[in-house]
C-alpha cells in the first residue's frame, strides 16, 4: 500500500493526525506514536480499497462511525494501557455522530 507521511504543525486544533487520500499528516510531537500512525494508515487503506471512501465518509454517518471504530481498534493495539473509553469519547465528541459513548465502547471491544 502506498502512502505519504508528513510531519506538520498545520492541523486543526485538537488533531494529532489526519489522512486524506494517500496523504497522512501527523504533528511532530506524535512522530513516534505508532498507534496514531497506524490509525491513519487504516484510513489510507480504506481509500485504496474503495475510491469512493471520501464521499461515503463525509456524507454517511454510519460509514464514518464504522471507519473510525475500525481505525481506533487498530490504534488500541499499540498501547499497554486501555484507552478504549478515551477513544470512545473522541468518536462521540469529534465526528458529528449520534451515538452514545457506551455503544462506541462496545463496538471498540467487539472481536478484540
Amino acid at each position: 500500500m502506498f502512502y505519504k507521511l508528513e510531519y506538520t504543525d498545520n492541523l486543526p486544533a485538537g488533531r494529532a493526525g489526519h489522512a486524506k487520500f494517500w496523504f497522512i499528516k501527523i504533528i511532530p510531537e506524535y512522530k513516534d506514536d505508532l498507534g496514531l500512525i497506524n490509525h491513519e494508515i487504516y484510513h489510507v487503506s480504506e481509500f485504496w480499497h474503495n475510491p469512493l471512501y471520501p464521499i461515503l465518509y463525509t456524507w454517511i454517518k454510519s460509514y464514518r462511525l464504522r471507519s473510525e471504530v475500525g481505525a481506533y481498534k487498530v490504534q488500541l493495539k499499540y498501547y499497554d494501557d486501555d484507552r478504549t473509553k478515551m477513544f470512545a469519547g473522541f468518536i462521540c465528541d469529534n465526528y458529528g455522530l449520534d451515538v452514545s459513548k457506551e455503544d462506541v465502547i462496545k463496538m471498540l471491544r467487539e472481536n478484540k
